[in-house]
């Protein structure tokens, strides 16, 4: 399982085929608003057919056309979101392990 870092764990890439990502995010991160605010960014996106939360679990799962997007382009996303979240003074850190 991939995991998904920055200087605190936050999420791990659950799993991954091509047109569908989940993500699990830490316990801290699970708060409606910020579940929310992932889930409305990336249904936004063009090429993004279904963003789907489990908030008891901390999931977020995206099915999206892979032919259209790569998982980086996904992660790259929710890093745009954390920006955001980060300048409204809410942690969210997303960032790719290699």
């Amino acid at each position: 399982m991939a995991e998904v870092r920055s200087k605190t764990r936050t999420a791990q890439v659950a799993s991954h085929v091509p047109g569908r990502l989940r993500l699990k995010l830490h316990p801290r991160h699970r708060d409606k608003d910020t579940m929310e605010g992932i889930r409305s960014k990336l249904a936004a996106r063009e090429g993004i057919n279904d963003v789907r939360l489990n908030p008891a679990c901390g999931s977020v799962t995206v099915h999206y056309d892979h032919d259209r997007h790569k998982m980086s382009g996904i992660l790259g996303v929710c890093r745009t979101f954390r920006k955001k979240c980060r300048d409204e003074h809410i942690l969210l850190h997303i960032g790719v392990s290699t």
